[in-house]
């Protein structure tokens, strides 16, 4: 059965300090002696982090679009060798049914695509029914040859055969096994090549795929299939959420402006030096995440890891940090629709689902003229998602505030958490952070009855 890697992953719709931790990671879990692990991402990839990725030549992450077991994780590594000919003879066939654990084989054509099957069951009949009415001994001989001689082709299984393909999720395989109850089932791929078998036996051994995630811990913002996963590791700045683990797991949180910080501080505790892309990496993700230090997230341990690793990647912190907040800012509405998707987190409140986007803009008059467009929007999204309350950010880090805007079908109580009427769009001065400044303020108000 194939050996996984760990992945090591962050939230959905990343965004620079989730994929530079998760990068960065990973290049520690190496230095460290684990080879088998990989780095992943749950979504695309945003303006800026790529743009970081490109000027330090760093390969992106693996796309990962869910966890969950697949029918392609049961089978073994190497490609199946015991594979049939339609014009191999049956005593061969038997052979190689007499040689292997395998009670079933796999007819294939010249391209490995699926013919049949041919299973040790089927010959045993084979051969009783051709003796069944022998005369005399003598006639016993030439009619076992004359079977012994017979092309697969001609006795084959090709009607009603259970085939997985090898993108079906192992849940569906188990449930159709239990209905059927064959020894083995043949595994295709999308051009019905065979991939090889598996058996009930697979079920029982199989192991879930092993999972860290990186700058979160809540289920909403997980890939797909985390439930299904073994969680090994979280490494996250955030509020403790809602996932589950079946073991003890190693849980590192703590209250600093960005889990690059973490990462870095482990490169350290470790006795590691991460090497001039990988510390211009993680560089990138703490001025990110703390605005290049103007958010009120930001920690002494975010700028004492900053200035280690800025001497590390010779990457000088304000010129950096606005180049990358310039890469990241919105030119036109198409791109500033791309953005709200990109940095949008759900929340629940007791019936009330809310989500908060932000926007970091090197210039917040940029968008101006977009708001109608970026208002109509949210409203969709809201009506699309279910949310009873969206708000998006438009944050600029150099003016220090936020504009904020409010939609969803409550955006009323929206606007009685940050105003004292209706208005759906407020300024927020000295407001720059999600986390810290704008979500505790709507649990807060929700825990309020009167304004539920």
């Amino acid at each position: 059965m194939k050996k996984h890697p760990i992945i090591i992953i962050g939230h959905k719709n990343p965004d620079l300090d989730s994929i530079a931790s998760a990068l960065a990671y990973t290049g520690l879990k190496r230095l460290e002696g684990e080879t088998n692990v990989i780095a992943g991402t749950a979504g695309e990839l945003n303006r800026e982090t790529l743009h970081v990725l490109t000027t330090l030549g760093i390969k992106p992450p693996v796309r990962i679009n869910d966890v969950r077991a697949r029918v392609v994780d049961l089978l073994a590594d190497e490609e199946p060798d015991a594979v049939l000919s339609p014009d191999m003879r049956l005593q061969e066939a038997g052979n190689l049914l007499r040689n292997r654990k395998s009670k079933t084989l796999a007819v294939v054509d010249a391209e490995r695509r699926l013919l049949g099957l041919v299973t040790i069951g089927d010959l045993a009949m084979l051969l009783m029914d051709g003796l069944a009415d022998l005369s005399s001994p003598e006639e016993a001989g030439s009619r076992v040859q004359a079977i012994f001689d017979t092309r697969l082709a001609e006795i084959m299984k090709t009607d009603n055969l259970i085939i997985f393909d090898d993108h079906d999720s192992v849940a569906e395989a188990r449930e159709m096994m239990l209905k059927t109850r064959f020894r083995n089932y043949p595994v295709t791929d999308d051009e019905n090549r065979f991939l090889g078998m598996i058996s009930r036996y697979h079920l029982l051994s199989m192991k879930r795929k092993q999972v860290i995630l990186v700058d979160h811990n809540e289920k909403t913002q997980a890939v797909d299939g985390v439930e299904e996963a073994e969680l090994l590791e979280v490494i996250d700045h955030h509020r403790v959420g809602d996932l589950e683990s079946i073991t003890p797991i190693y849980f590192r949180n703590e209250p600093v402006g960005a889990t690059c910080t973490l990462i870095a501080d482990m490169y350290r505790e470790k006795g590691h030096v991460p090497d001039k892309a990988t510390a211009g990496l993680l560089l990138s993700g703490i001025l990110s995440d703390t605005m290049i230090f103007r958010s009120p997230t930001t920690t002494g341990k975010d700028r004492q890891m900053a200035d280690w690793l800025s001497a590390l990647s010779q990457l000088e912190i304000e010129s950096w940090g606005r180049e990358i907040f310039r890469e990241a800012s919105p030119i036109d509405i198409d791109d500033t629709r791309q953005a709200i998707n990109e940095d949008l987190k759900e929340y629940r409140y007791g019936n009330i689902t809310f989500a908060v986007a932000q926007i970091e803009t090197a210039d917040m008059s940029l968008l101006q003229r977009h708001i109608p467009a970026i208002k109509e929007t949210m409203r969709e999204i809201s009506e699309t998602r279910g949310y009873d309350l969206m708000f998006l950010m438009v944050t600029d880090i150099f003016v220090e505030g936020t504009q904020l805007l409010i939609a969803g079908e409550r955006s009323d109580l929206g606007a009685r958490i940050f105003g004292d009427d209706e208005q759906e769009e407020v300024f927020l001065k000295g407001v720059l952070s999600r986390k810290k400044q704008i979500v505790p303020l709507i649990f807060k108000a929700l825990a309020q009855n009167e304004m539920v």
